[in-house]
């Protein structure tokens, strides 16, 4: 199955009716406990902290919001490839405004956005949209990216792969080595500015705050 194709298999889930609402009903979607989804705010804002308050965000992919209390007074454009993910957001949040967009062709203008946010998409792409969303984030970014990434080895990684070799369904979430993903960086326009493990080792979640070159 393509990239492509993949991609419009999640869009097309979360549009089937009725689960972008239970989405949005489990606050920490995705297998994020409630642990996990405070540890995971915890670095985020360390990160944020880092740099002046956005007064522009872009939350792509929004989801149902999850994260919307990292930016109290900023305008946030919430964009999702599913209809369904962003009439949930909308119902979560009563702000807009809301934008039906695939990240590898985003509708905004060039430096549009003070700060973009990328929470749990990288780590679903191959290197090739991968790269192409990346430099769409360059584009209309005019300061920073706050995104994450899945790198590996650790321990989650591990028990994943042993468990598809045990015949578990192969997920389109995949983790990748440091230096694939700092090339990805460097090749589509980004610096590191600091970086941020979920759990070094136990987990791959990585967090990044990048700068625009």
């Amino acid at each position: 199955m393509s990239q492509a194709e993949r991609s419009s298999q999640r869009r097309n889930a979360y549009d089937e009716p009725g689960v972008a609402a239970r989405y949005a009903a489990d606050r920490f979607a995705l297998g994020s406990g409630p642990r996990t989804h405070a540890r995971e705010s915890a670095r985020l804002r360390r990160l944020l902290a880092g740099i002046a308050a956005p007064r522009c965000v872009l939350d792509l992919p929004c989801g149902a919001g999850r994260f919307a209390q990292l930016f109290p007074g900023a305008t946030v454009v919430r964009s999702d490839l599913s209809i369904e993910m962003l009439r949930e957001a909308r119902r979560a949040s009563g702000a807009g405004p809301f934008a039906l967009s695939r990240a590898e062709a985003l509708p905004f203008a060039a430096r549009s956005f003070d700060l973009v946010f990328c929470i749990r998409l990288l780590h679903h792409l191959d290197e090739t949209p991968r790269r192409a969303v990346l430099r769409e984030l360059a584009r209309v970014s005019r300061g920073h990216a706050l995104i994450s990434i899945y790198l590996g080895p650790s321990l989650q990684g591990a028990r994943r792969a042993w468990k598809q070799l045990l015949g578990t369904p192969r997920r389109s979430r995949r983790s990748i080595s440091r230096a694939e993903f700092h090339a990805d960086l460097a090749a589509s326009g980004w610096s590191i500015e600091a970086r941020m493990p979920l759990r070094r080792w136990i987990s791959e979640p990585w967090y990044y705050l990048l700068t625009a070159q």
